[in-house]
């Protein structure tokens, strides 16, 4: 697992790089996006209602949200929220 969020902090510190990213920590990212994948087996669990394609906007969308760079277009919540 330590490997795998390595390969995550990667591609984090990438996108720091190229501006596509805000500058954050990239372990504490990283570690966010393991627990991401790994949390996404237990979705039924939390939210029993959810199908496979909601998620990457359960998952995914709070994190990506979190770490963008702000925008003027600003942007609305998923529909679960």
């Amino acid at each position: 697992m330590d490997r795998l969020s390595q390969r995550f902090a990667g591609l984090i510190v990438d996108g720091i790089a190229d501006g596509s990213i805000r500058p954050a920590d990239p372990g504490i990212a990283a570690q966010m996006i393991n627990g991401m994948i790994s949390a996404g087996a237990d979705l039924s669990r939390w939210v029993p209602h959810a199908t496979p394609d909601d998620a990457s906007i359960l998952f995914a969308w709070p994190l990506f949200e979190g770490f963008r760079r702000p925008t003027d277009a600003g942007g609305g919540y998923p529909r679960f929220m």
